[in-house]
């Protein structure tokens, strides 16, 4: 007999869990409210370097690391925000090259965009100050195509 009453109470306790679970028991409280989206301008990136903190991921490198010219600063504080100088040094790009790369850091890592003056200055010191390099010489000796 008092097997058959645990087994009952069991069984009901868990058809009340249940109906609890539902919201037929006791009422659930609302869920609050999604945040709403807020629509954000992008900022000029001279205003981004000068209103934010300089956050750099090599904290020892200066500007001085690049090539002096018009726009130096600005392009070594918004970059080295998220990688070191070497990233810049060791890429040689024309300027279409360097606004593609802009583009895809933007879209890709989420790189906050470039617009406008910002942007042609920035492009305009990149190409300047990092050209494509020079290709390899290619081998006459290696035959090409053959195994």
């Amino acid at each position: 007999m008092l097997t058959r009453s645990i087994v009952l109470s069991l069984g009901l306790l868990t058809v009340v869990m249940a109906a609890d679970r539902m919201g037929m028991v006791r009422e659930r409280p609302a869920p609050p409210p999604p945040p709403r989206p807020v629509a954000i301008a992008p900022a000029p990136a001279a205003l981004v370097v000068a209103a934010a903190p300089v956050v750099n991921a090599h904290p020892t490198e200066t500007p001085d690391v690049l090539p002096d010219g018009p726009f130096r600063d600005e392009t070594f504080y918004f970059c080295t925000t998220c990688h070191g100088s070497a990233v810049i040094t060791r890429t040689g790009a024309t300027r279409e090259r360097w606004d593609f790369l802009l583009t895809w850091m933007t879209d890709v890592h989420g790189m906050a965009p470039v617009e406008g003056a910002d942007r042609d200055s920035m492009l305009t010191y990149l190409a300047t100050s990092f050209p494509p390099r020079r290709r390899a010489p290619v081998n006459p000796f290696l035959q090409q195509g053959s195994n």
